[in-house]
């Protein structure tokens, strides 16, 4: 199963459009695309809870809290990976890790 999971920050949500419609027509077999928006973020304490329009196909997931720069992966290896649903494989700056 290909799964594509990528966050976003406030600031970034009336940018995000164009690159989630993209990932939408990418080639090859992809299963799901998530993208993950936490309910409270660290840096932004301000933030209303309100999420950034998404094009249909993009599953909005909601953790409760931003664990930082990798919300994203941390949250779906927590939720999947742990139970062994799915091979996994993440870049996170610099580093991979593969399950």
């Amino acid at each position: 199963m290909r799964i594509i999971t990528l966050a976003t920050i406030p600031p970034r949500f009336r940018s995000i459009g164009p690159t989630l419609k993209s990932l939408l027509t990418q080639r090859g077999r992809i299963d799901a695309i998530n993208l993950y928006v936490p309910n409270r973020y660290r840096r932004f304490p301000d933030y209303d809870g309100r999420v950034p329009e998404l094009p249909a196909g993009i599953n909005l997931i909601k953790p409760e809290n931003d664990i930082g720069r990798a919300s994203n992966s941390f949250n779906f290896i927590l939720n999947n990976c742990r139970k062994k649903r799915f091979r996994c494989w993440a870049a996170i700056g610099k580093l991979s890790f593969s399950w």
